[in-house]
C-alpha cells in the first residue's frame, strides 16, 4: 500500500512538474489560434502495426474531440520531412505535434543535420502561427543523448516538449507490433502520455 502511495505522488511530481514548463517558459503562439491538430512524422505518426481507428492520431482526435490531421509518412527522416512542411503548413493548424528523428538514426543521418532540420520545422510553423509541441525519441531507436537534444532545442525555440514518447513501450513484446512499431496496446500508452498535454494547450 505504502509503495502505490508513493508511486503515485512521484507520478504526480513528474506531471505537475511538466505542466510547470508549459505554462512557466515561453511557448510560442500560446495560446493556440485555433483547435485544429497536426501530428507531423513518420510511421509512428502513420499508424503503422496499429488496426483501424486504434493508431495514435486517432486516438487523439477520438479523445481530445478535436479535428486532428495525420501527416505521418512511413520511413521518412527529417531530411523527408522537410519536404512536405509547405503542405501541412496550409492547414494553418493551432498545434503542430513533431514526432521525428527514428529513421535519421537508422539511416545514419549526422546527428548535427538532425536538430537542424527539426529546427527548421520548428521555425516555419512557427512562423505559421502553429503551437510546436517536440517529441522525443529514444528508447532503443535513438541512441543516449539525444534526449537532451531535443530538449534544448524546445527550449530554446520556445516549443513544448515532450520526453522520450516510446519509453516503457519500445522492446515490451505485449506492447509491440513488430520490432520497431507499436501495437494497438502500445499506441494506447503513447496517447495517454499525449492527451493530457494536448488538452492542458487549450486550457
Amino acid at each position: 500500500m505504502k509503495r502505490g502511495v508513493i508511486i503515485g505522488t512521484i507520478l504526480l511530481i513528474l506531471i505537475g512538474g511538466y505542466f510547470i514548463f508549459v505554462k512557466n517558459e515561453k511557448i510560442v503562439n500560446m495560446p493556440p489560434k485555433n483547435e485544429k491538430i497536426i501530428v507531423f512524422g513518420d510511421s509512428l505518426v502513420e499508424g503503422v502495426g496499429a488496426t483501424t481507428g486504434y493508431d495514435l492520431v486517432s486516438l487523439i482526435e477520438q479523445r481530445t474531440g478535436r479535428e486532428t490531421i495525420n501527416y505521418g509518412k512511413s520511413g521518412n527522416t527529417t531530411r523527408d520531412a522537410l519536404e512536405r512542411v509547405d503542405h501541412a503548413m496550409a492547414e494553418k493548424a493551432g498545434v503542430v505535434m513533431i514526432i521525428l528523428g527514428g529513421n535519421d538514426v537508422l539511416k545514419k543521418i549526422p546527428k548535427e543535420e538532425t536538430f537542424q532540420n527539426l529546427e527548421h520545422m520548428i521555425d516555419s510553423f512557427q512562423k505559421n502561427g502553429s503551437v510546436v509541441v517536440l517529441v522525443g525519441i529514444r528508447s532503443g531507436v535513438v541512441g543516449d543523448g539525444r534526449g537532451d537534444d531535443y530538449r534544448d532545442l524546445a527550449k530554446r525555440k520556445g516549443a513544448v516538449y515532450v520526453s522520450d514518447i516510446l519509453q516503457d513501450v519500445f522492446g515490451r513484446r505485449e506492447y509491440m507490433f513488430d520490432a520497431v512499431h507499436p501495437n494497438d496496446a502500445g499506441y494506447a500508452i503513447i496517447a495517454d502520455r499525449l492527451v493530457p498535454i494536448i488538452a492542458d494547450l487549450f486550457e
